[in-house]
């Protein structure tokens, strides 16, 4: 697994490279490896220096990454577009009393998004919520993300580890860039890790630690209502729980424990997650429940090779041309599901060429009313070549950030010891990296994998400020050592 991983953390970063030389000069390649390189040793040695315990520190950082989030939140105007504009519309709608939501042809195909616009509609209803209270909603959850990251971290990592790698999530650029969005992400996100942060809190009591299985599970079947990616997190549970059944370290209780808490887990997970569904269509919210009627359309941009697995005109009318056409579907499914494997690992690679190593996406939140408001076209300071400029340094820092994270990955291997924080993190990562290599990407989805990725970063920077240490110390013991030889060495004749 941790071999997996890494070579997953070098992928991405290898493609994030290829990218930036591609898109930039010798001369602004330099700067935009240089540049990040010295935020990380400037975050690293701080915090190494100033790493002792306080419990401020938690709220410090949640306090800091809502005010600045916030302040680029309301400093950029960003007006829903495409389906986030049909999402808060719908909750609008809902919330005047509009009725079922079933009765559009979007909710009919993907009834799961009812759950987002029905949470919408609650605060629009009841709080007269508008497009600033839900762009403020998203830094509250990206705050806490923040937060978890940090919380986290320190599982596995020592305290200036831990708080190195949050600090790194809060600066990193690419969490800034969704936030005026008014997308599902935030708050999926940050209750898959809320999710993750109970599933492996330490319990000294069989009990403790299946109510905390329960209450992780509830936290997830939430967020797989908001965004259904918690299947993911099921296998990657699944694969913990293997590898602790087949561990020699663990006893019979140990592994009897394990699949106990797996098992209630995942059960929950489907119960609450049926449950909700019933209750949307008992509600009258969507007649459709809160599933998917049109489960082959990820698969079917996925495998697309003239789109590179993104959204195809073509592919939407040949399936949704007219209303929905099950069995254009299916034929369609088929015929791309008959690519020969050398063609799909082909696919495969050029889909991550754009979904990891491309540049963070500006255009979400930097619509065209911002682009018209902010910024004079042929100044120097335009926002475009602004946006550019912040693109490279983003990719600089990204990559960086993957060799901090790999080197995350190999420092448990390396001393031969077990967390499964760290281990349900790095699996949970890798689910999501092959389950894009098969459905349609966004390169806004990339949000995800930050979170999960990130609180690795705490052991990279631990395994390399350990290694400084040691030489520094070596460095001192051979200067000892010189000087004890030369009091030592007699004094010749004059």
């Amino acid at each position: 697994m941790c071999v997996c991983f890494c070579g997953m953390s070098v992928l991405i970063c290898f493609l994030s490279s290829v990218n930036l030389a591609e898109k930039a000069s010798a001369f602004t390649m330099i700067l935009c490896f240089v540049l990040p390189l010295f935020c990380l040793i400037f975050v690293c040695f701080f915090f190494a220096r100033n790493g002792s315990r306080s419990r401020l520190f938690g709220f410090f950082l949640w306090a800091a990454s809502f005010l600045l989030k916030s302040g680029f939140a309301l400093a950029i105007h960003t007006r829903p577009e495409s389906d986030f504009h049909l999402l808060y519309s719908a909750a609008q709608n809902l919330a005047g009393g509009g009725g079922n939501l079933g009765a559009l042809p979007y909710f009919q195909y993907w009834p799961y998004q009812s759950a987002f616009a029905a949470w919408m509609a609650f605060f629009i209803r009841w709080f007269g919520a508008d497009v600033v209270f839900f762009k403020l909603m998203n830094c509250l959850f990206s705050a806490s993300s923040t937060l978890l990251v940090y919380l986290l971290a320190k599982r596995f990592a020592s305290e200036r580890g831990a708080r190195a790698a949050a600090v790194l999530f809060l600066i990193y650029p690419g969490t800034f860039l969704l936030i005026p969005v008014l997308t599902n992400q935030h708050l999926s996100e940050f209750l898959v890790l809320l999710a993750v942060y109970l599933f492996t809190a330490p319990a000294k009591q069989r009990k403790g630690r299946l109510a905390k299985s329960a209450a992780a599970s509830a936290f997830l079947a939430l967020s797989n209502a908001i965004r259904p990616m918690g299947i993911l997190m099921i296998a990657a549970v699944a694969g913990l729980t293997v590898m602790q059944i087949i561990s020699p370290r663990k006893d019979r209780k140990a592994k009897r424990e394990a699949f106990a808490s797996a098992f209630l887990f995942a059960a929950l997970f489907f119960l609450i997650t049926f449950s909700l569904s019933g209750l949307a269509k008992a509600a009258g919210l969507n007649e459709y429940g809160l599933g998917n009627s049109v489960p082959q359309w990820k698969f079917i941009l996925g495998f697309n090779a003239q789109s590179i697995g993104q959204y195809s005109a073509q592919d939407a009318k040949t399936v949704f041309g007219g209303g929905f056409h099950p069995d254009a579907a299916d034929r369609l499914l088929r015929q791309r599901l008959s690519i020969r494997p050398l063609a799909f690992l082909n696919l495969a690679f050029q889909k991550a060429k754009i979904m990891w190593g491309s540049f963070e996406p500006t255009f979400w939140a930097f619509t065209g009313n911002v682009c018209a408001e902010i910024g004079t076209p042929g100044s120097v300071f335009s926002l475009t070549r602004v946006l550019r400029n912040v693109c490279k340094f983003t990719a600089g820092l990204y990559i960086w950030s993957n060799l901090l994270i790999a080197l995350g990955a190999i420092s448990p291997f390396r001393e031969k010891r077990e967390n499964r924080t760290h281990e349900l993190l790095m699996l949970a990562a890798l689910a999501y990296f092959f389950a894009l290599s098969v459905i349609e990407i966004q390169t806004r989805y990339r949000s995800l994998m930050t979170a999960l990725t990130f609180p690795l970063a705490a052991a990279g920077l631990d395994l390399l400020w350990g290694t400084w240490q040691s030489f520094r110390r070596h460095g001192r013991r051979e200067a000892v050592l010189t000087e004890r030889e030369t009091a030592c060495r007699p004094i010749p004749f004059a």
